[in-house]
């Protein structure tokens, strides 16, 4: 079974025309439930005879349940000043998840009519773990065009996540465009009529990828059972050495650069798309350079690692209709490489 709920209130005001405030609170609950039985199985041997395919039963019962809950707020301003319009908005964002999860698993049922924890006598089994990850975010973005032929923007985001230790926690990830519509300009009527839409457009974008597991820069001590050794007439429970960590564990960082062109022909019918992009990620997430297994431990998540990655994209899009009848085609031919410029 897997059950959700989701409440999203929110509020929007306008104080003043043009200056648009807007606020939510996401929360979400998800809990999921599992149960297995496995029943003792009787069927025909190879040599006729009768007897167990799976002579041990037992049941098993697992549940994972989270909270996630999310704060956010953001306010947009507007202002038209004859053929310059200007946007600004800015906004914070939080996340906050928790979670836990058990599993317990019982052997030797009494009967297989009533499977249950309570219903079976043998050897146990039971795990569980519980944690949580959390980030804040800052972020803004300013418009700009001119005349609806020149499109500017500039955005940026300060991101901060639980997963890194503190003082490799935050990062700044800045973007901007530029594009310039020509088909807007006096000179194109007369190439309007063989080219109807021409756009030429410009990008960098950076972003940052957290996506590892939590707690990857805090020594853990793994807690066991059953030491191999008798003490006291018991195998007492005991606690492993600490395996490495990463202390400098901190976001992947991906920078886009994009050049492209749109354009349209015969009455907008046919549009072509073209895009040229070189991406960049620094910081890869991966596991550390191999070291003797006399160490005794694996090699902890680094930062250890640079991509590049080039291509294009072309799309060529036909879209028409015969009377009440619309009918669409779409060719798409794209190529990237990618390559490990470094690793250390």
């Amino acid at each position: 079974k897997n059950n959700e709920l989701s409440v999203i209130p929110g509020f929007e005001i306008e104080p003043i025309k043009g200056w648009i405030i807007y606020s939510n609170l996401r929360w979400r609950m998800n809990n999921w439930g599992n149960n297995n039985h496995e029943a003792k199985v009787i069927g025909t041997l190879a040599d006729g005879t009768k007897g167990y395919l799976r002579a041990e039963n037992n049941f098993a019962v697992g549940q994972y349940t989270s909270y996630y809950t999310s704060p956010n707020i953001y306010s947009t301003f507007t202002k038209k000043i004859g053929k310059h319009d200007f946007t600004v908005m800015a906004g914070y964002e939080q996340e906050l998840l928790k979670y836990e999860s058990s599993y317990a698993k019982r052997y030797d049922l009494i009967t297989d009519e009533v499977p249950s924890l309570q219903t079976a006598t043998g050897r146990q089994e039971a795990t569980g773990k519980m944690g949580h990850s959390s980030t804040q975010s800052y972020f803004g973005r300013i418009n700009y065009s001119y005349n609806e032929k020149l499109l500017l923007e500039f955005s940026a985001r300060y991101d901060g996540s639980s997963k890194f230790p503190s003082g490799y926690r935050w990062g700044t990830f800045p973007s901007g465009s530029v594009a310039y519509i020509l088909s807007k300009e006096s000179f194109w009527s007369s190439l309007e009529e063989h080219v109807n839409t021409l756009k030429i457009r410009a990008s960098y974008g950076s972003l940052g990828n957290q996506n590892v597991d939590n707690y990857l820069y805090v020594e853990r001590l793994p807690i066991s059972t059953n030491l191999a050794y008798i003490m006291g007439n018991e195998r007492p429970n005991y606690v492993g050495m600490a395996g490495l960590i990463s202390p400098g564990l901190t976001w992947e960082k991906v920078n886009s650069k994009n050049i492209g062109l749109d354009a349209g022909f015969l009455k907008n019918r046919l549009t072509a798309s073209f895009d040229y992009f070189i991406r960049n990620t620094f910081d890869m997430l991966g596991p550390a350079e191999s070291l003797p297994a006399v160490l005794g431990t694996p090699m902890p998540k680094s930062n250890n690692a640079t991509l590049k990655t080039n291509g294009f994209e072309l799309s060529l899009e036909w879209k028409d209709n015969i009377k009440s009848f619309n009918y669409g085609a779409r060719f798409l031919l794209a190529d990237a490489k990618s390559t490990v410029t470094q690793y250390y």
